[in-house]
């Protein structure tokens, strides 16, 4: 089960992440070893809250959610707006993430999204294969007003998806539910 919390700090307009609670069976014990990565997704296209491997494709969940066109290979915009920008692999465009950076305060750097550049990725260290990060403030999260947003010109967010470190493939994913 995983889930992710977006709330307003002292009434300003940054949101703060909170990632809670990412339970997991040993089906995934393996994965969990080498670490996970995890990003906020642009849609959520599947009938159940979550779901696992297949039920995560990106047909169901879509690419990184990405409003600044910083142009990871997974970006919502990859071969749309990243390409008419000439931010891709194949024009030589390196994606310029990386958490020193974040860290720095170079927030243009990465994509809202990509929770676990910014902020590293998830490992098991213990038995009950929990793990738990409370209070990770983002300066540039996910912005409400595009939360489950149809719209041609603004990118939508509403699912987080874990992937694999090592060959990235999706893992498990999850609706992204407002409260």
């Amino acid at each position: 089960m995983a889930s992710l919390v977006t709330t307003r700090k002292h009434g300003e307009f940054v949101e703060s992440v909170k990632v809670v609670h990412l339970i997991k069976s040993n089906t995934f014990h393996s994965a969990l070893k080498n670490g996970l990565v995890f990003h906020v997704h642009s849609f959520w296209n599947n009938n159940a809250i979550s779901a696992s491997n297949a039920g995560c494709g990106p047909d169901l969940t879509g690419g990184h959610y990405d409003p600044f066109l910083t142009c990871s290979k997974s970006s919502e915009d990859a071969k749309g707006k990243c390409a008419d920008l000439k931010r891709t692999e194949d024009d030589e465009y390196k994606y310029p993430c990386n958490a020193d950076a974040y860290a720095a305060g170079n927030f243009a750097l990465c994509e809202v999204g990509d929770l676990s550049t910014k902020f590293s990725g998830v490992f098991m260290p213990d038995e009950n294969m929990v793990w738990e990060a409370n209070g990770l403030y983002d300066p540039i999260a996910p912005f409400r007003s595009n939360y489950n947003l149809e719209d041609e010109i603004a990118n939508q967010w509403s699912s987080v998806v874990f992937h694999c470190k090592d060959d990235a493939s999706r893992l498990f994913c999850a609706e992204i539910v407002a409260n």
